[in-house]
Formats: C-alpha cells, structure tokens, sequence
C-alpha cells in the first residue's frame, strides 16, 4: 500500500551500494541554500513537466530565488521511485550552515516534486527513515 511502487523481494543488492548521499547545495539542486532568505511554501511553487512523467512541482522560490533539481538529480530519483537500484537507501547532506538555511532546505524537499503527487521528502524520507 502506498504511493510507491512494489519494492523487489530478494533481489539483493546487485552493483548498488546500500547508501547514496546527496549532496544537496550546488549539486542535488541549482542553489545554495545559505544565499537564500526565505522559507519555501505552497504559494510559491514552478510547475513543470517532471521528465515525461506529468506535470509536477519542478521549482519552489524562495525570495526571488527558484531552486530545482538537477536533471540527474531528477532521473535518479524517479529510477529510486521504480525500485531501479534494488533495496539501495537515499539521504541528504548538507552545509547549511544557518537555521535558516537548514529550514529553507527541508522546506524545498518537502515541495519539490519526483513524480506528481510524491515529493522528494515523501519519497526518501518517508520510504526509508520513517519520515
């Protein structure tokens, strides 16, 4: 049950690792959160086609500021969404180095979509950390 897809049972974990880190400023995303002044929220988001999959959060602003995602970053993430990388687990660091900037971060996973209805902070926080 759920929104994700049906994960592979006893697939092993083939040439993944069981870990992949992103890194979030300047590589996950086009932004460097500490630059940033304000909180992302629904009222400011940048809808788009999410790579052939439909139309979807492909943006959130904060200030005058868009953040999205890499391209890659994308792909990767729908390909964890279709259990590609068999039982591997997603997290995040960062340098964010303010309260601000940690919230501008967290707020931008929570918005910023993978596939229409399923943010990043759904799909690898609440997949793998129990939110």
């Amino acid at each position: 049950d759920g929104p994700f897809p049906e994960a592979k049972m006893g697939a092993g974990h083939g040439p993944f690792p069981d870990l992949c880190v992103f890194d979030l400023d300047a590589c996950f995303w086009d932004q460097e959160m500490y630059t940033l002044s304000q909180i992302c929220d629904s009222s400011n988001v940048v809808k788009g086609d999410l790579n052939g999959r439909g139309e979807g959060v492909v943006g959130v602003m904060s200030g005058r500021s868009k953040i999205s995602l890499h391209t890659g970053s994308l792909i990767a993430l729908q390909n964890h969404y279709d259990n590609k990388f068999d039982d591997m687990k997603v997290c995040f660091a960062s340098s964010a180095d303010t309260p601000l900037a940690e919230k501008i971060g967290r707020s931008a996973l929570k918005l910023l979509e993978v596939v229409p209805g399923v943010t990043v902070w759904d799909l690898v926080v609440g997949r793998h950390w129990k939110g």
